[in-house]
């Protein structure tokens, strides 16, 4: 990874407002998984530190560029209590691979896991990872790359909530993590949903063990419900989905409801 940094002038008015509210020295960045550990390929193990003039740098807005690099914009500080304008832009070693779809689903007694790929540059394996909390992953198998269809059993699932997800590696060593699919081992059935965060249509995948009506609900943090749909669930898989259009931007709850059975999902709706 390298940093492309930039300078420029600053009215004076801007500077005393800001040396009044901070005094930091230094940037720092730091770069994380879905599952909200640090990426320790992203600069020294999760953090980046940028230092523009050796005095109080501040950053005051970030943006994530459509090709993943990191951009800072801000005020960079001298000894003279000069300050300029700051941009930082962090470039990132992206895996040559990109993930098109990834699904976990039970499969009788077992788990099956299946995902599919393009653009395999450099890859060298898959390492399949699970947990039974979603925070400790360990590995239960590897599956080598080159092949855009990938499938692979979990012959002895947790009973109860199932957490999988993939690390991707390359040749050179380094790698990345997929998103978390989890199965419910315990349970009537398993839901899935997707894409997250949503934008306008959230798909949902429900695997039942039997035919039974279900309500679809989703609440907002309060558990105020905003959307209810009836649906009749069929023995095996079942996909329908939800217009979440009406939402404004932010995090909800999307709760499956059966006679006997409780299933939810945090969603986030863009």
């Amino acid at each position: 990874m390298y940093v492309q940094t930039y300078f420029g002038k600053r009215s004076q008015k801007l500077r005393y407002f800001v040396d009044l509210i901070f005094c930091l020295r230094i940037l720092d960045v730091t770069r994380y998984h879905p599952n909200g550990k640090l990426d320790s390929t992203f600069g020294n193990n999760g953090i980046d530190t940028t230092d523009f003039a050796g005095f109080r740098d501040q950053a005051f807005a970030s943006a994530l560029q459509a090709d993943g690099k990191i951009v800072l914009a801000g005020l960079a500080g001298s000894s003279n209590s000069k300050y300029s304008i700051a941009l930082a832009r962090y470039c990132l070693t992206v895996l040559p691979l990109k993930l098109l779809s990834i699904i976990a689903k039970k499969d009788g007694k077992t788990n099956l896991l299946q995902w599919t790929t393009a653009q395999e540059i450099n890859v060298d394996r898959f390492e399949i990872e699970r947990s039974s909390d979603g925070r400790d992953y360990s590995g239960i198998g590897k599956i080598n790359g080159g092949l855009s269809r990938y499938n692979f059993t979990d012959d002895k699932p947790f009973t109860g909530i199932n957490y999988y997800r993939l690390k991707m590696i390359d040749r050179d060593g380094k790698f990345d993590y997929s998103s978390v699919r989890i199965v419910n081992n315990s349970g009537s059935f398993n839901v899935q949903v997707y894409p997250l965060p949503a934008k306008g249509r959230l798909n949902i995948q429900v695997q039942s063990n039997k035919t039974e009506k279900a309500e679809i609900l989703v609440t907002d943090i309060s558990g105020k419900t905003l959307i209810i749909n009836s649906i009749s669930l069929a023995a095996g898989v079942n996909n329908t989905f939800i217009n979440v259009q009406s939402l404004i931007k932010g995090a909800y709850f999307l709760k499956i409801v059966t006679s006997q059975t409780t299933e939810t999902r945090k969603i986030i709706v863009e």
